[in-house]
């Protein structure tokens, strides 16, 4: 009968085996673990498509779910972990390869946990935080404006500068041939002179155009200021780029915009217009 620390010291060196040989499947070797994807409640709102493309990369999905309504959870989950086991659902997220969290489902408590287990724990592989995030936290940033440049004004100026470079040049050249210019003829008071009503005609300069907003880029998160309703996401947000002080941790904040529907693509065309900021034809 083996002693009890033999089996703690035979339990530990199985989990290290399972490391290594996770490490080894991302590498491609046969017979290696594959890559263990966690997924927090699984029955959410977009867990189906998060759920749907992770499943290119592994079959060996875990999560939890929020409702006692196994109908909801995926088919790709390979394995539902029961909440209330907190101590083994955070043995299960640390040893992932890949998390992901989705604000709009999950519990801000029970996240800050986990992100706090993370932050103290010792990590022996590498594990990616993926947390899944609102445009909301941005709502009140400062926004920062530009002048737009014109069409062709660069290349106005330089054509202007290059024909008064030739007729100047043309004009020393004359009189280093010795020719001397003739005077203009003077304009008696009931003469009009030539292009004065073609200059009167001309249509007057177009206005300025206005400034524009500056699109926001992933450097300008200290800037971000959420609605009050995302202040606590924010938070979270924070928590979860602390993260990359981990040696082995790669946390990603991603915002998902405005989420609609079940997976329709019906609108796609107009939002990607209006992401992309194209006229669209208005639809009634």
């Amino acid at each position: 009968r083996p002693r009890p620390n033999d089996r703690a010291g035979g339990r530990r060196r199985a989990g290290a085996g399972r490391s290594a040989r996770r490490r080894e499947g991302r590498g491609g070797t046969a017979g290696a673990l594959p890559m263990r994807i966690f997924v927090n409640n699984v029955d959410g709102h977009l867990a189906g498509a998060i759920c749907a493309d992770l499943r290119k990369l592994t079959s060996n999905i875990v999560g939890t779910r929020k409702t006692a309504n196994l109908d909801l959870v995926p088919p790709v989950v390979r394995k539902v972990v029961q909440r209330v086991e907190l101590r083994r659902l955070l043995k299960v997220i640390a040893s992932s390869d890949i998390v992901v969290y989705d604000l709009h489902d999950a519990d801000l408590e029970e996240l800050e946990l986990v992100l706090r287990m993370i932050y103290q724990s010792e990590i022996s592989q590498e594990l990616t935080f993926v947390l899944i995030s609102s445009i909301g936290v941005w709502a009140r940033t400062q926004r920062e404006y530009e002048y737009p440049a014109e069409e062709g004004e660069g290349m106005a100026s330089e054509g202007g500068l290059s024909s008064d470079v030739a007729a100047a040049e043309g004009d020393a050249g004359a009189a280093g041939d010795g020719e001397v210019a003739e005077e203009p003829a003077e304009q008696h008071d009931g003469e009009v002179a030539e292009g004065d009503g073609e200059a009167a005609e001309e249509e007057p300069a177009a206005p300025p155009r206005p400034p524009r907003p500056k699109p926001l880029k992933s450097e300008d998160y200290v800037r971000r200021i959420p609605a009050p309703k995302f202040q606590e996401w924010r938070t979270i947000e924070t928590l979860t780029l602390a993260l990359k002080e981990k040696p082995l941790v790669r946390p990603y904040v991603v915002c998902t915009g405005l989420p609609y529907g079940n997976g329709e693509d019906c609108f796609l065309g107009l939002f990607k217009a209006a992401w992309q900021t194209r006229p669209t034809p208005r639809m009634y």
